[in-house]
């Protein structure tokens, strides 16, 4: 059946807003017939996707998926749509600012589509003329080069600054950049989570450089406050193979990232400068008393004043960041991390920790917790989460559900939320270690919960709001 030129011309109209718009690729592939072959013109040796002929649906959805794997472009647009309805083909021209992934390097470009219909006006064939040139020099261009300064890192976490950071540094090698760590490490006993193979490939791994800084046990841990080893952590306090290979990566780097005021601070203690952004993942704002908020407020000031970029996590931050002198401040959510979304998407691993497990031989329903999952410290209210469960303990109890409190730390504060807990509901379940980043000791607790608790003074609890959507929970607020 031939059509006519406004039938072709919308076929190509549909496929080409579907690219611009983001659509799905199912929504893609649908314009396409069955037997299809998509042909982007170029040498191989330029890049995978060129010059091989990809055919069929399976072949097409191979050639859209390693293009998303390898590119990522912004502002397409296309315009000059020429109709030849005696070929049954529409040729138009494109543009858009495409990135090679691997190595962050951007181009402009302009590039043409010819796309010819069969007789139920499907397109039939896809070819596709750009500057494979370009490619090949983003494709080769050197890798950024990351300084990552972190307080806490894959060394004993303790919070999610550092599962946070470990994020970071994940994705950062994911698009290819060649990362240097600079962090501490505490004293021996503490558990190590070192990022390895398969949580990361190979190749990742291979672009990832950790420069430890040791602490005495005097020095402390789990603290990210005045209490922490902040003044500890400093280039001057590395022996001399530790200071001669930060500085070499320091100097190679070009840009540097630096989280929260600990990092910042670290970074002044270095002989040169590089451009920085700073990654506020806590402002603090809350639970520090007012004759410390000065201190505070200036450590965070100092941090803003050298920093080219600045990112926080939550709006309420930024509005205190901006209070704080900060010109331009963006957000960036926390991210919903690939191991938490494996975990929802697969079946629970049996690893309850023994006080759930013994909780669980007497409870009534499979999820039965309810669950507070943060680090005891003032300024994430933990009390909030005690006195809540005295308030609902009746209630709680003649449902069958159980509180569980897991959160490391060791001080006045967290002992006098553990003890209200415990006079609140004596059969309460508190696990006195931070759950480390493995999705597979998190499962089962995931699994057994059913009401998550979070307090909504501070909004800066990103992961706990995208880990319990992925798995359909309610939330206590």
């Amino acid at each position: 059946m031939a059509f006519g030129r406004a039938a072709l011309l919308e076929r190509a109209t549909e496929l080409c807003e579907a690219f611009a718009q983001r659509k799905s690729l199912e929504e893609v592939l649908c314009h396409f017939s069955e037997d299809v072959l998509c042909l982007e013109h170029g040498l191989p040796e330029l890049a995978p996707f060129l010059g091989r002929p990809f055919r069929g649906h399976a072949g097409a959805r191979r050639y859209f998926e390693l293009l998303a794997e390898l590119l990522g472009f912004t502002d397409m647009a296309f315009s000059d749509y020429v109709v030849d309805v005696e070929a049954c083909q529409v040729s138009v021209r494109g543009k858009a600012k495409f990135t090679w992934l691997s190595t962050g390097k951007s181009w402009d470009e302009v590039f043409m589509y010819r796309l010819k219909m069969d007789d139920a006006n499907l397109i039939s064939a896809y070819e596709v003329w750009a500057d494979s040139g370009a490619a090949y020099l983003a494709r080769t261009a050197p890798r950024l080069r990351v300084l990552l300064v972190s307080y806490e890192f894959t060394f004993g976490p303790f919070s999610g600054n550092g599962i946070l950071a470990r994020s970071v540094a994940k994705a950062l090698l994911r698009l290819g950049c060649q990362v240097t760590v600079w962090c501490c490490r505490p004293h021996a006993e503490a558990k190590d989570q070192h990022l390895d193979f398969p949580e990361i490939p190979e190749e990742d791994k291979e672009r990832l450089a950790l420069v430890p800084l040791q602490l005495c046990e005097e020095h402390g841990w789990r603290k990210l406050d005045d209490a922490s080893a902040w003044q500890h952590f400093a280039f001057a306090s590395l022996g001399p193979e530790g200071r001669r290979v930060l500085l070499l990566a320091a100097a190679a780097a070009e840009v540097w990232c630096a989280v929260d005021w600990t990092g910042a601070q670290a970074l002044r203690t270095l002989p040169l400068q590089r451009p920085l952004v700073y990654m506020n993942f806590r402002v603090y704002s809350s639970g520090v008393s007012a004759t410390k908020r000065p201190w505070f407020d200036q450590m965070e000031r100092d941090a803003l004043a050298n920093a080219q970029a600045v990112v926080a996590l939550s709006e309420p931050d930024r509005m205190s960041l901006t209070e704080l002198g900060a010109p331009q401040v963006a957000v960036l959510l926390p991210p919903l991390r690939g191991d938490v979304r494996a975990l929802a998407a697969g079946a629970a691993a049996p690893d309850l920790p023994p006080q759930v497990q013994a909780a669980a031989q007497t409870a009534q329903r499979r999820r039965f917790l309810v669950s507070c999952v943060v680090r005891l410290s003032k300024e994430k209210q933990a009390l909030r989460f005690a006195r809540f469960i005295a308030q609902c303990s009746g209630v709680l109890r003649s449902l069958g559900l159980v509180p569980l409190l897991a959160g490391a730390a060791a001080d006045g504060y967290a002992e006098e939320v553990k003890t209200a807990l415990r006079l609140a509901a004596p059969e309460a379940v508190v696990l006195e270690d931070f759950l480390p980043p493995e999705a597979e000791s998190r499962a089962d607790r995931f699994a057994r919960g059913v009401l998550p608790w979070m307090d909504e003074i501070y909004f800066n609890h990103g992961f706990k709001v995208v880990q319990d959507f992925v798995h359909s929970r309610e939330r206590i607020l």
